[in-house]
């Protein structure tokens, strides 16, 4: 038989016989119910940890296993789980881990800072210092418990703020003494410290014994990322009397282990998967199964155009978004007519996650748990929209994109249009040429097509002199779609003119399950070709010197650019070539020499130029290319006179922005060196 004893306690109420409320259960029968069968008169309902700080003398400490020789053959432990230490109880540190875990993968929100090591802030989450005043104080043992502020009247405690408060771990209103915890308190610790630390969050949590907690539920728990809390009998006397996590099992031998840490160190330890009994060192009382999920969002949004009232449990103006529940249903309604700016739109469909719902059904149900999409699809009469820029400057030919954009078009039939090119004189340079062995040619126009986009489009050629066409392929809805046509323009420079794109509205489309006549709004600009411009860039007396700028490149180069372009060019002060040092002079403009010193240049390409950047060889500060005793007074005639002023720049051979005798020794130090010839 089993014998269970309990009291209740009051603050104030003397017992003077004491009998003190315990966990120990000892059971008599000799065999023991086989999992998920219903367990013999006088299991207890209820059970609990005594367990300490310190381990009690003789633990056993588990199995010595070998990690399995592939992964997920028959073993498997959770990685990320926190180790550690008994903390005012050994349930709101085994909780505590588990949290820990749970803000490692995904929630980071349960613990401020990093959840891998036991911090203050981890020890505030298992027992706050109101949890340690309220409840733990006057610490009391076995058999003598004190009274604590768990104890009426209420109102003097602190508000719930940690595991143990929800746990209701040391509370002598539950007749615990300091660190115990009943596991029906379990699963309400982890769904209340998840609630207050982050709300946003859904916790579920159940406790199951032995009775439901099978082996298969154990390892789908862990197979599914979820560790577990135990409430085990660790020295086998019959009785509960700690909690642990468990994040670990293997099946690779004779007998089923399961994996947790002990509270009392940071090792991982082994035990067998079995009931508690007499004799069973580590046996399960139960388990505490926990879950969590994050919010979801709903995106809900309107086509072609945004800002359309939504009604429902979810209300907005679209395009918002709106954050759900696990598990939340969400209804909402489109209205039937929509005018947005003056527009008048009729409601389509919604579409979900890009999946079209039935056609003229305003409302739509979707229950959360992942993240979800909801389009109210609106339309007008259909419509096909080209889009081109309304002033294209190409430089001596080039390209352009023009947008063909669909609206409403359900189930597109087809679509075909004329590109036209009229230059300044009036005159029409958009006839078709040839069409053989690619895409059509008008003149000196190229039309070409996106083949990604356009996928399921096909060209078609010779309609007329002047007629590109496309044919769609289409049948499934489209509430919005943009395709691209690339024009190219090889036109003469200085060519000027306008370009228009016009539709022939011949096709129909099904829309709202009508048919009807497509609308076109056509597109037209003014192209402008501009004479390309050549523009030389070299350097004097050495080649090979590094241009940065509009243009750059190594002299001696060539670079090509458009009549009025700017170009900004600029060289270092210094350079090393071939081993010698220059400094540099000026430039030189189609070889007009420019003011000396400066760096940097700017050009208008109102023509073909040619510049030059000019060099002398580091030390020469007189510019006859040769280092000697002449640039020595030179540099002495200048010194300590701003480099900046008049012509001074010279004289500071080494670029420092000074003139004194550092210019003399560096000049000193290059005698004798001449520019090439």
């Amino acid at each position: 038989m089993a014998a269970v004893v309990r009291i209740a306690k009051r603050r104030g109420l003397a017992l003077p016989f004491a009998i003190c409320l315990i966990s120990v259960v000892v059971w008599a029968g000799s065999a023991w119910p086989a999992a998920g069968a219903a367990l013999p008169a006088g299991w207890p309902e209820d059970a609990r940890s005594t367990s300490g700080p310190v381990p009690p003398p003789g633990l056993f400490h588990g199995y010595s296993i070998r990690s399995a020789a592939e992964p997920g053959q028959g073993q498997k432990v959770l990685s990320g789980m926190p180790a550690y230490i008994w903390y005012r109880g050994c349930g709101p540190a085994s909780a505590g881990m588990i949290i820990g875990y749970w803000d490692a993968h995904g929630f980071p929100a349960l613990l401020p800072g990093n959840a891998d090591s036991q911090t203050q802030a981890a020890n505030d989450m298992i027992s706050s210092q109101g949890n340690w005043v309220d409840y733990c104080l006057p610490v009391d043992y076995d058999p003598k418990l004190l009274p604590d502020r768990s104890e009426p009247p209420p109102g003097d405690e602190h508000p719930d703020d940690s595991i143990a408060d929800f746990m209701k771990t040391s509370q002598s209103a539950r007749g615990n003494y300091y660190g115990w915890t009943w596991f029906s308190d379990a699963d309400d610790a982890f769904t209340g410290y998840v609630s207050k630390a982050a709300p946003t969050y859904t916790c579920t949590s159940r406790n199951e014994s032995w009775s439901t907690f099978t082996w298969e539920t154990f390892r789908a728990e862990i197979d599914a990322g979820r560790p577990v809390m135990l409430l085990v009998d660790t020295d086998g006397n019959g009785g509960t009397d700690h909690f642990v996590p468990a994040f670990g099992y293997d099946e690779t031998g004779s007998t089923r282990l399961y994996a947790c840490y002990d509270t009392w160190d940071t090792s991982l330890h082994w035990y067998a998967f079995a009931q508690m009994a007499r004799g069973q060192a580590w046996g399960i009382y139960g388990a505490t199964l926990v879950s969590l999920q994050r919010p979801s969002t709903l995106d809900v949004q309107s086509v072609p155009v945004a800002g359309i009232a939504i009604t429902g449990t979810k209300p907005g103006t679209t395009g918002y978004t709106a954050a759900c529940s696990s598990g939340e249903v969400v209804d909402l309604a489109a209205p039937a007519t929509a005018t947005v700016q003056g527009v008048r739109y009729e409601f389509v469909r919604w579409m979900l996650d890009g999946v079209d719902q039935p056609p003229g059904l305003a409302s739509l149900r979707v229950t959360m748990g992942v993240d979800h999409a909801a389009t109210a699809a609106y339309g007008l009469a259909p419509m096909i929209s080209i889009r081109g820029p309304s002033e294209v400057v190409l430089s001596g030919g080039g390209t352009f994109a023009v947008d063909v954009y669909g609206t409403n078009l359900l189930g597109f039939a087809g679509m075909q249009a004329a590109l036209t090119f009229i230059d300044e004189a009036g005159n029409d340079a958009g006839f078709l040429v040839s069409t053989a062995g690619g895409d059509p040619v008008f003149g000196g126009m190229n039309i070409s097509v996106n083949a990604a986009i356009w996928s399921s489009f096909f060209p078609l050629y010779g309609l007329d002199r002047r007629v590109f066409g496309f044919m769609s392929a289409v049948d499934s809805d489209i509430a919005a779609e943009t395709w691209m046509l690339t024009v190219t323009y090889d036109y003469g420079p200085g060519a000027r003119g306008r370009y228009s794109i016009v539709t022939d509205p011949r096709f129909t489309v099904v829309a709202n399950g009508l048919a009807e006549a497509i609308q076109f709004q056509e597109a037209s600009g003014r192209v402008t070709i501009l004479q390309p411009r050549q523009l030389a860039v070299g350097s004097s007396p050495v080649a090979g010197v590094a241009v940065a700028g509009t243009k750059p490149g190594t002299t001696a180069y060539a670079a090509t650019c458009y009549d009025q372009q700017v170009i900004d060019l600029a060289v270092p002060a210094q350079v090393t070539l071939g081993g010698v040092d220059y400094s540099f002079i000026g430039w030189a403009v189609d070889g007009a020499g420019q003011p000396e010193g400066q760096t940097a240049i700017r050009v208008t390409m109102d023509a073909d130029h040619a510049i030059a950047s000019r060099w002398t060889v580091a030390g020469d500060a007189n510019g006859d290319c040769e280092v000697n005793v002449l640039d020595l007074i030179a540099i002495r005639n200048k010194l300590g006179q701003d480099p900046a002023t008049a012509d001074n720049w010279k004289a500071d051979v080494n670029g420092d922005g000074k003139i004194d005798v550092l210019d003399l020794v560096f000049t000193r130090n290059r005698m004798g060196r001449k520019c090439p010839n």
